[in-house]
């Protein structure tokens, strides 16, 4: 299993920045391998990727300020991102983006692909730190 985690203090609101983040509509916008997802019922997406097609667990917490998500086809990918900030009109908050790789896939050892998950990582919270700080 490999683990990765990275976080970005965004110049938004924490509900500005959870809002952009759980929306299905936007995830092309800020995850570098996704191309459109559309929210086919509660908890499931239908995810056009750089892979092809694909059906996505999502759950999404109001609450908690988090998402999970994994692929329904492959057990050894899941995610998460939770939101942080201390209260709804703080300008900062703060976005926690984590991945999780069991298995042997390319992914779990150390290599070009562990760079490539890591930079497409720094790069996803990028894209969610300028959407987030544009509609905040």
């Amino acid at each position: 299993m490999t683990e990765y985690e990275r976080s970005r203090t965004v110049q938004a609101p924490a509900r500005v920045l959870f809002e952009v983040a759980q929306d299905p509509g936007k995830l092309d916008r800020w995850v570098p391998s996704i191309q459109r997802a559309t929210q086919r019922d509660e908890g499931t997406l239908e995810v056009q990727g750089r892979d092809g097609p694909a059906e996505a667990l999502w759950d999404v917490s109001l609450q908690q300020r988090r998402i999970e998500w994994g692929h329904r086809g492959d057990p050894d990918y899941a995610g998460w991102l939770q939101v942080t900030g201390w209260n709804d009109d703080e300008a900062q908050s703060e976005a926690i983006l984590h991945l999780t790789f069991l298995g042997d896939r390319p992914e779990t050892h150390q290599g070009p692909r562990s760079r490539e998950v890591e930079d497409a990582m720094e790069h996803a919270l990028d894209n969610l730190a300028a959407l987030a700080t544009a509609a905040g």
